[in-house]
């Protein structure tokens, strides 16, 4: 599994969030609600359901959103 790398600084670690796929921070938030997304949708006994997902933004949140939703399982 993909970890996230952390770095100690003097007396302070910090959690470097910008090596997902998109390289923004947003990757790290985005992927885990696209796995939770991915689950709801494998417990759902309608198989034939769709779910669609439309993001409206600017700067790197669609892609880090679309990047997140197209790594998990067909949809």
């Amino acid at each position: 599994p993909n970890t996230i790398p952390i770095k100690k600084i003097d007396a302070i670690y910090v959690a470097e969030l910008f090596h997902g796929p998109t390289l923004a921070f947003k990757d790290i938030g985005l992927n885990i609600l696209s796995m939770i997304m991915d689950l709801l949708i494998k417990l759902n006994p309608d198989k034939n359901k769709k779910i669609n997902v439309l993001v409206e933004t600017s700067g790197d949140t669609g892609p880090a959103a679309v990047s997140a939703v197209m790594h998990n399982s067909e949809r």
